[in-house]
This record gives C-alpha cells, sequence and structure tokens, in this order.
C-alpha cells in the first residue's frame, strides 16, 4: 500500500484568503485519507485551519504579501502508520494599485439655437454636459438627465407668451431620446395642427433642481 501527498499552491490578493481542499489530488489506492487538522510546520506569515474532510482556510497577516507555506500530514485509514507529508504554497500578490484619473467637472452646455426641420441635424433643443475650461479630469461627463434628472424648462415667445414647458427635461429615460427635447412645438395651444412655432427668438428658463444651482435663463433661436 502506498499513500503520496503531493504538494499544493494558492494564488491570492492581499488580504484575501486562500480556500479549497489539500488532499483532492493526493494518492491513496486502498482505504481512505485520514488528514491531520493540526499542520506539521505552520505558515510564518498567516494562520491555516485544516478540516478534516481535507479542505482548508489559510489567512494572511493584514498587508502582508509574499510568499508563505505549510506543511499537512495524512496516513491511510487502514494502515495508520503508513502517512505522507505535503507542502502547501500560497502566493500572495498586492492589489492593483493604479488610480483612475480623476472624473471632469463638468457644466451643461445649452445651444443659441436649433433648427427642427426633420433634417437629422439639430432638430431637437438638447443639453449636454462639457468639461468645465481647465479641466484636468479624464474628460469624460455624465449625461445631462444623469447630472439633473428633475430639470425642468419653461420657454416663452417675445411677448412674454408660456409656448413650452417640461418636467424632467431630457430625462430619456421618462421620455425617451426624442420626446424629452423641446421639437420646436407648443405644448400650450400655440400652434394650429401640431405644427411647429414659427422661426423666432425664444426665451427659455432652466430649472435643474438638484438643491444647488440656479435657474438659468438665455434666448434660443428657433430656425427652419
Amino acid at each position: 500500500i502506498t499513500i503520496i501527498a503531493v504538494d499544493d499552491e494558492f494564488e491570492i490578493f492581499t488580504d484575501e484568503q486562500a480556500e479549497g481542499s489539500i488532499i483532492v489530488n493526493d494518492i491513496n489506492p486502498v482505504g481512505e485519507i485520514v488528514i491531520t487538522t493540526t499542520p506539521v510546520v505552520p505558515p510564518v506569515n498567516g494562520d491555516v485551519t485544516i478540516n478534516a474532510d481535507g479542505t482548508m482556510v489559510y489567512t494572511p497577516d493584514a498587508g502582508y504579501s509574499g510568499i508563505d507555506s505549510f506543511t499537512y500530514r495524512i496516513c491511510n485509514s487502514i494502515v495508520p502508520t503508513l502517512c505522507d507529508e505535503a507542502v502547501v504554497t500560497i502566493y500572495i500578490t498586492e492589489k492593483d494599485t493604479i488610480t483612475p484619473p480623476p472624473l471632469s467637472t463638468c457644466e451643461p452646455f445649452i445651444p443659441n439655437g436649433f433648427s427642427p426641420n426633420d433634417d437629422g441635424i439639430n432638430d431637437l433643443f438638447d443639453i449636454i454636459q462639457v468639461p468645465v475650461d481647465g479641466d484636468t479630469g479624464d474628460g469624460e461627463c455624465e449625461e445631462f438627465y444623469v447630472r439633473f434628472p428633475s430639470a425642468k424648462i419653461e420657454i416663452f415667445n417675445r411677448w412674454g407668451n408660456l409656448v413650452y414647458e417640461q418636467e424632467a427635461y431630457g430625462n430619456i429615460d421618462q421620455w425617451g431620446p426624442t420626446e424629452a427635447w423641446w421639437n420646436g412645438r407648443s405644448t400650450n395651444g400655440w400652434t394650429v395642427g401640431g405644427d411647429k412655432l414659427p422661426p423666432a427668438t425664444y426665451f427659455y428658463i432652466l430649472y435643474f433642481n438638484d438643491g444647488v444651482q440656479e435657474p438659468k435663463a438665455g434666448t434660443i433661436f428657433l430656425n427652419k
């Protein structure tokens, strides 16, 4: 009868645990494997718990990276004096410490004109987020509706009549990619038969409703 304990290796990151069976690859043709739950040689840079079913849990010391090991013993259940030992080696690697670039500081870019003539170019009065001057971030900005999901817009003609208003302005999750933005039509009955408003300069008030940013007012030229 021959019993052979085969060495094992595990790889983990710093402050993580290594878990698994250390007898699954051991050789014992007859009888059962009986493992000693106390390591023959304990690890130097961590602690290990060996279970009777041949599994183990190794916990490295806090912040440790490098190589640690321990030795275990197995014996044959029929011939208890027939034993062997093997070494379990654990490689502990530091986690990736690459620091991602900082997020950009962004602000809304509000166009001063659009042309809702259904040619697929500037058909909607949509607002995007752009990095502020001097920004040192990664150049990426979140969508306007992500930053200001509760924004509201009011648009007036030159006589001060409210021709369009929209809650959750630009929120494509709520309205869809086209209905979220002004398309040149009035929501307050200032067009006939759904036609678009005439070309002219209109005035808007954009309420960000984030509890921080003040409302912004300006002009927008509707072209055809």
